[in-house]
């Protein structure tokens, strides 16, 4: 929804021209990559690919990496399976739970992949929003590309 935010050209409605009000897009387990891919994300793609506008805006895409897909292991391990398969058709693939790191990661971002962490903390681990976790992504991802202060 970010990336297609920024956009000056309408889908599916008006166009929101957030392009002129942001200067830094920050993605905190998104699914920015999907194999089967859904009719707004593949838009956003083809019109819009990776880090499109760079360097006017600043990309950070952040990941978490804390269950492995596994089709016989335990409940989270084998529900993690069918999403990761279902956005980036490997269900091993390492995760936050529900987003696969390969789908997170945007081309072209700053990339910051968080060891530990799930897309809520109902899957075993803190989530991005928590109190120790904000600093780990703002100073990988943010503070370090910023040259202003």
């Amino acid at each position: 929804m970010g990336r297609l935010y920024l956009s000056p050209r309408p889908f599916l409605g008006p166009a929101f021209y957030g392009l002129e009000y942001v200067d830094l897009l920050v993605t905190l387990g998104s699914p920015h990559y999907n194999w089967r891919g859904g009719r707004m994300r593949r838009w956003v793609e083809e019109q819009y690919p990776g880090a499109y506008f760079a360097p006017q805006v600043r990309y950070v895409s952040v990941a978490g990496k804390l269950l492995r897909g596994d089709r016989a292991g335990s409940l989270r391990e084998r529900l993690a399976y069918r999403f990761y398969e279902r956005l980036c058709g490997d269900g091993r693939a390492w995760g936050d739970g529900s987003v696969p790191v390969p789908s997170a990661l945007l081309h072209g971002s700053r990339q910051v992949v968080l060891e530990g962490v799930g897309h809520f903390a109902g899957f075993g681990g803190p989530w991005y929003g928590t109190e120790g976790v904000v600093p780990r992504w703002w100073n990988a991802g943010v503070a370090e590309g910023d040259a202003g202060g």
